[in-house]
């Protein structure tokens, strides 16, 4: 049943079975959602539930489909929902994944026996949240939702570390204890009360993947015709629903690229709608300039939508609130403000909003320059010596000699996957390791940083050293951060596109070679860079690089401003020693804050916000 968006809840899709149609059908759901679900009766097999206030639903005599998302073929051609049950591609028993390409969580449930399929794409933004309650299993697409029929609110033990560490829960986990997460490229399947996940699909070659040994105009002009056709195709889905695609741009090459395929596929009538937040901050103004310019070359119908220092508490409590996990960085927010301004005064038809995360990491984080270094010089005997030696040559301040110190310092860890020195384990990494090692202990820190590592092996494995570090944070922090925007985003009612997640994209990266991928020289994304060269006018790749983030003026914050009172207002954990909390608050007196014990406290900040807000508020 698809229904009207509850404007407390923004979008959102829940389904499952129950053999307690009393109480969760006709009190937990419409008491907490607000909702009266389409329902099933199975018999003794329990009473299939669903509903949903958004998507691409098909329903037959047989089935009920579901696409939330946007689909296609590997052929480039945008898939309904309908176009995927009657070519066979979806069915409650299963899937084919080969067959099907975009962005998207799918799902087919059978009217006649107690069965249904779900499938998440590579590397899917929509969600599916599960859980056993009480006998009964719940799927959701938001965290929030979830929450909201937890009879008991716990935060998941494993998320604690992680949300420390990375800032995210990764993987398989929530910060929900029992509720848990299908992985992308997972097929889920519920036969009889009997529940199968199995992964179906990875990012390991495939025969007919493109390869190409260098850059030159043949290979880029390949490599953008692949990416103008899947944008193509996801402007295409969206039409086909009466929808608009506009593009968040920052006026970087990331975005840049994404408004470039969006022009080139949209007739030349067709209006340009582009959207930015704009902190109103000094160090922020270059980055307004930024989007400003781009609008300008690409001829967008640009919107800032203004975040000031006064709204920014208000912007996060309602942040917290809205994604029910706590808020990982200073930019979100600045996107849930976004959002919230768009949902307030745009037409529902301007729905899908495209966004660049993950180039960086797909094109050439800045660590790609390091990481080439200690690629090559790894099996020189006594490297690191040479390299320490070599760093005398320059003077004390200088970045070079911190750079190859660091590197010496790295070269004798890498043959240990568990050093707090490896890049493997440094990669967006945004925490003082020695306090989460005091907080935690050893064994749980290297848990975790292992367990990310799996994510790499389990899709990848590559045995390129600096691929390998690209992927892990790729699959860590790049799309937790595009999950988490795209949450944000559902709870005006509206989603995102991030075509840099999509598995065809990521199949046309991989077709370049690693050490022709990430570095030209020193210079990161030479493939990006190529191709705004060369199909455009913008002068983007000449300008030195902006950032949408904040953090220098967030510290100050800490320090001084919004967030000081809340700084110590911290409960203290259980894993928190009480010398550590007072040592972690006195940091908020030193000169600077901008370094890892700061971010150590920022994790803390939005933890204990999210604690007091959300797990102890729902016990209430």
């Amino acid at each position: 049943m698809k229904a009207n968006r509850l404007n407390s809840l923004g979008d959102f899709t829940v389904f499952g079975f129950t053999r307690r149609p009393e109480t969760f059908l006709r009190h937990t759901l419409p008491t907490r959602l607000g909702i009266a679900p389409e329902v099933v009766d199975f018999g003794p097999a329990g009473h299939f539930f669903f509903y949903t206030t958004y998507g691409d639903v098909e329903e037959t005599e047989e089935v009920i489909g579901l696409k939330l998302g946007l689909t296609r073929s590997p052929q480039s051609s945008a898939l309904s929902t309908k176009q995927l049950i009657d070519q066979g591609l979806l069915t409650p028993r299963s899937v084919k994944a080969d067959a099907i390409r975009g962005n998207a969580l799918l799902a087919c449930f059978s009217k006649k026996v107690p069965r249904f399929s779900v499938y998440k794409t590579l590397l899917s933004l929509p969600q599916l949240f599960y859980s056993i309650i009480d006998g009964d299993l719940v799927c959701t697409d938001t965290p929030r939702c979830h929450a909201i029929l937890l009879e008991r609110v716990e935060i998941c033990e494993q998320a604690i570390p992680q949300h420390f560490l990375f800032r995210y829960a990764l993987g398989r986990y929530s910060y929900y204890r029992d509720v848990y997460r299908l992985l992308p490229g997972e097929l889920f399947t519920w036969d009889g009360g009997n529940l199968d996940i199995r992964q179906v699909r990875n990012l390991q070659a495939d025969p007919e993947d493109p390869v190409f040994a260098k850059a030159d105009a043949v290979s880029i002009s390949a490599l953008f015709k692949g990416m103008l056709d899947v944008m193509g195709a996801y402007i295409s889905d969206a039409q086909a629903s009466g929808r608009v695609v506009a593009n968040l741009l920052s006026g970087g090459i990331d975005s840049s690229i994404i408004q470039l395929m969006i022009n080139q596929n949209l007739p030349a009538s067709a209006p340009r709608k582009s959207y930015s937040y704009a902190v109103r901050l000094p160090n922020f103004e270059y980055e307004i300039e930024y989007a400003r310019e781009a609008s300008d070359v690409f001829q967008t119908e640009h919107t800032f939508v203004d975040v000031h220092t006064d709204d920014f508490l208000d912007s996060m409590a309602e942040t917290t609130d809205g994604l029910a996990q706590p808020v990982s960085s200073e930019a979100e927010p600045c996107m849930y403000a976004l959002g919230k301004h768009i949902a307030a005064y745009e037409d529902d038809t301007v729905h899908f909003f495209t966004s660049a995360t993950g180039a960086d990491t797909l094109y050439g984080l800045a660590i790609a320059r390091k990481i080439n270094l200690i690629e090559k010089v790894r099996y020189i005997p006594k490297s690191d010596v040479m390299l320490r030696t070599a760093a005398n040559f320059f003077g004390s301040q200088s970045t070079k000699r911190h750079a190859l110190r660091q590197i010496a310092d790295i070269l004798p860890e890498l043959s240990n996957p568990d050093s707090y020195k490896a890049p493997a384990n440094t990669i967006a990494t945004y925490t003082d390791i020695d306090v989460a090692r005091r907080c935690f202990g050893d064994d749980v820190v290297r848990q975790a940083l292992k367990y990310r590592r799996s994510l790499e092996a389990i899709y990848l494995d590559s045995p390129s050293f600096i691929e390998k570090i690209h992927m892990i944070d790729f699959l860590s922090d790049a799309y937790e951060n595009a999950v988490i925007n795209n949450l944000m985003f559902l709870a005006q009612g509206r989603e995102q596109i991030t075509p840099f997640l999509d598995e065809d994209f990521i199949r046309l990266n991989r077709a370049f070679p690693p050490q022709v991928r990430y570095l030209d020289g020193h210079e990161i994304k030479p493939l990006l860079k190529q191709i705004l060269e060369q199909y455009s006018t913008s002068n983007i790749t000449k300008k030195p690089k902006g950032y949408s983030v904040f953090s220098e003026d967030l510290f100050k914050w800490m320090k001084a401003g919004h967030l000081r009172d809340m700084i110590y207002d911290i409960d203290r954990p259980d894993f928190i020693s009480k010398s550590e909390l007072e040592s972690l608050l006195n940091q908020v007196e030193y000169p600077e804050l901008d370094n890892p014990r700061g971010w150590f406290l920022w994790n803390l900040l939005t933890f204990d916000y999210f604690r007091k807000q959300i797990v102890d508020g729902a016990s209430a």
